[in-house]
């Protein structure tokens, strides 16, 4: 018995996806490309975009054999903006090579244009078109996020695809079962997520601890509230004093609150007043970045990670140096670091 694999969807498949795709309307000479925080604009734009994520998703499950993730965020982003990204089999972020691929598909003008882009994905991917595609998908608390998930749904459905859609999820919590799916080990939902993280939160802490740790937390009136709070009572308050505000019950997302707010103005959220001796953190809009401040004789301080660990590598290269060792050094960035940082070091 001989099998051949298909690398082209059949010609019903693919008049039934471009007839689907033809139901949603791109404005007219709009251009985005797809970049580390995947696609953002204003929620109003991305139907058209976010179907055809929901094919390039499908596509990239196909050709990892592996279940794929779609994030819903705008993150730090106004309310009334909204994004969508591709999270890889571990975890990560798309893979740069296939950036490219997001964009053309998305730009695609035409349905002749558009079956174009997913035959060559197809074809220099070398992808088996018939292989099952799985992939999951969540969203943040913007009012947009349920629209655009049915979208993305619509998609999924069109090309053949098996979903799990799990609704309301920080980012990390989407990373991590989209991770979890693929490690088939630890659990892959919601409590897996909160266990996996307050276990290894207490392992850290000493044994002789008595007094918990207290910490206020501006939750950017997002998705982090909730998440949060379930992680303090899965932790337990022997170990963690979570105080939340901003937590989404009476203000509007990221409006003068949430870690890009407290970064860039290097202030406190409102709804927030320091103390002498407290711990203080802000979370973004989907709970994927956390910055500390605290409060040092009446001024405003934010513990800054990346000049933190800038400052730390710069005084050991100093030492090894005055010791005469010739030992590599290296600091470990994410693609969201402070391109000023990661210039400095690469320069140092």
């Amino acid at each position: 018995i001989r099998s051949k694999k298909s690398s082209s969807m059949n010609h019903s498949e693919l008049k039934a996806l471009l007839k689907e795709d033809a139901k949603h309307v791109s404005p007219a000479g709009m251009k985005i490309l797809y970049g580390t925080a995947g696609f953002r604009c204003k929620a109003s734009l991305l139907d058209k975009i976010v179907f055809r994520v929901g094919i390039l998703a499908a596509l990239r499950s196909k050709c990892t054999k592996a279940t794929i993730g779609v994030m819903l965020t705008a993150s730090h982003n106004p309310v009334e903006d909204n994004g969508v990204k591709v999270v890889e089999p571990l975890g990560e972020m798309m893979v740069v090579k296939w950036e490219p691929y997001a964009t053309e598909i998305a730009a695609a003008a035409s349905a002749e244009e558009l079956s174009d882009v997913i035959s060559r994905i197809v074809t220099e991917s070398s992808i088996d078109i018939n292989h099952p595609s799985h992939v999951i998908f969540a969203r943040d608390t913007r009012p947009s996020g349920e629209h655009l998930a049915f979208i993305l749904e619509q998609a999924l459905v069109a090309m053949k695809s098996s979903y799990d859609n799990f609704g309301v999820l920080t980012t990390p919590q989407l990373h991590y079962i989209v991770w979890s799916k693929n490690a088939e080990d630890p659990p892959s939902d919601k409590d897996g997520y909160y266990h996996q993280i307050s276990s290894a939160f207490t392992r850290l802490l000493p044994e002789s601890m008595t007094t918990p740790i207290a910490i206020t937390v501006d939750c950017a009136n997002g998705v982090g509230a909730g998440a949060l709070q379930k992680m303090a009572e899965v932790i337990g308050e022997a170990h963690l004093n979570a105080t939340l505000c901003n937590d989404g019950s009476c203000g509007v997302l990221n409006d003068k609150c949430g870690a890009d707010h407290v970064k860039l103005h290097q202030c406190p959220p409102d709804g927030m007043t320091l103390e002498p001796g407290r711990r203080y953190a802000s979370l973004d809009g989907d709970a994927d970045r956390l910055v500390y401040f605290f409060e040092d004789n009446g001024k405003f301080r934010l513990m800054d990670g990346d000049k933190i660990a800038t400052l730390i590598a710069s005084f050991i290269q100093e030492q090894l140096l005055l010791a005469n060792l010739k030992l590599n050094l290296g600091v470990v960035q994410s693609a969201y670091a402070n391109g000023s940082s990661t210039e400095f070091l690469c320069n140092k």
